[in-house]
């Protein structure tokens, strides 16, 4: 079975760690279930800087789009 999950605004589950012991706890326990996920996960942000250095790492490929221009939006 092919597995297709997408993450929007995932920096909102994934920043980096902080003095909230709650919060890392479910950061913890979030980074440990995507370990058994078998699929593709889409993480969508405008924040990848503040997410946790251990889901960083298991991110194979990150992509960046930039800006998009005054124009383009405008044609949009």
């Amino acid at each position: 079975m092919k597995r297709l999950l997408l993450l929007d605004e995932a920096d909102g589950f994934l920043r980096r760690r902080s003095l909230d012991h709650a919060r890392d706890a479910h950061i913890t326990m979030f980074l440990r279930t995507l370990e058994y996920y078998r699929g593709i996960l889409f993480l969508t942000t405008n924040r990848v800087n503040d997410f946790d250095d251990a889901m960083q790492s298991r991110i194979d490929l990150p992509l960046k789009y930039p800006d998009l221009s005054k124009d383009t939006r405008k044609t949009i």
